[in-house]
């Protein structure tokens, strides 16, 4: 009986050990035995490299890449950094793709849209047909994009057709925007108005219609806005960008701006303006500060004031409003 708490066979002892054992060795063991059960340890193994360059593989092979002219990429001898055209930073991630006359054929593929650091495209004066993947919207980092021209050294003539893809206006980064001699079709979408940081903007030479979307107008750094020989293009320039440089030839969109630039502002501000301030808060400009309105809304001060006190107070008026008005208003 004596031998049998201390044995090996005995269960009240034998749980107390085991867990003293297995906890530390199963822990420390199991991540490094087990290259797929470690989670930490794969982005050290530069994912983003080795990604870019099967995407590029992709591109080059949806862009009939063996036709190229002047550039083509070995993917047998060279690192996909050192291709001709291709830019990329210190981490291996590609920075800007630059293939412009290159004689580039068939599209271009989705998976360009997976290039997250990629900043620059240009691709004009090749033969790319089909239409602008969508996917190019995940392109953040992009500040330029050049597609113009891809007919003009096409012998068949084929060229980017379809419409500008909404996703355009994901592209909060982009400076350069230039779709220029294709066969663009539709509306420009509304969201181009959130590229705020846009300077240049063209899109003349193509089969665009409907009518110039007035979000356009919130482009406050456009330089260059060209739209001519859009023969279907209607509607006008918004006021704000009636003194840059811009083309409307050959389209049905009006010239406004002389007309609209010292009407449209005016009206717009001052009739939103003091109706609000009269209609939204007439209890509260007494109680909130009668100092700060002057000073921030003279125009609302002067019938706001009286309109609250005669109510009141009208045997206050003149023993406290004369009094509190030049101490409160230094104007």
């Amino acid at each position: 009986p004596s031998s049998m708490p201390s044995g090996i066979t005995d269960p009240s002892s034998s749980p107390s050990a085991l867990p003293s054992i297995m906890p530390s060795v199963t822990p420390s063991t199991s991540p490094s035995g087990d290259p797929s059960a470690s989670p930490s340890n794969m982005p050290s193994s530069s994912p983003s490299a080795v990604s870019d360059a099967q995407i590029l593989k992709l591109f080059y092979e949806s862009a009939n890449g063996d036709q190229w002219k002047y550039t083509k990429w070995d993917f047998t001898l060279s690192e996909h950094c050192d291709f001709p055209g291709v830019t990329c930073n210190n981490a291996s991630e590609v920075t800007a793709i630059d293939l412009g006359k290159n004689n580039l054929s068939g599209s271009i593929s989705t998976q360009i849209g997976q290039l997250n650091n990629l900043e620059f495209i240009r691709l004009d004066g090749n033969s790319i047909s089909g239409t602008i993947p969508t996917q190019i919207g995940q392109l953040i980092k992009l500040t330029k994009l050049k597609m113009d021209r891809l007919s003009r050294y096409s012998d068949g003539g084929k060229t980017i057709e379809g419409s500008i893809p909404t996703q355009i206006g994901l592209l909060i980064n982009l400076t350069v925007l230039g779709l220029k001699d294709n066969d663009l079709t539709g509306t420009i979408p509304s969201e181009i108005g959130n590229l705020v940081k846009m300077t240049a903007l063209r899109l003349e030479d193509n089969k665009l219609s409907g009518s110039l979307p007035s979000q356009i107008g919130l482009l406050g750094k456009l330089t260059i806005l060209k739209l001519g020989n859009n023969k279907e293009l209607s509607g006008g320039i918004p006021f704000s960008l009636c003194n840059i440089n811009y083309d409307i030839d050959d389209t049905d969109i009006k010239k406004e701006c002389n007309s609209e630039m010292p009407s449209s502002p005016p009206t717009t501000r001052r009739s939103s303006s003091p109706s609000h301030m009269a209609s939204s808060r007439p209890s509260d400009i007494p109680s909130s500060g009668p100092s700060a309105l002057p000073s921030d809304d003279p125009s609302a001060s002067p019938s706001s004031m009286p309109s609250s006190a005669p109510s009141r107070k009208p045997s206050d008026i003149p023993s406290t409003m004369p009094s509190d008005s030049p101490s409160t208003d230094p104007s």
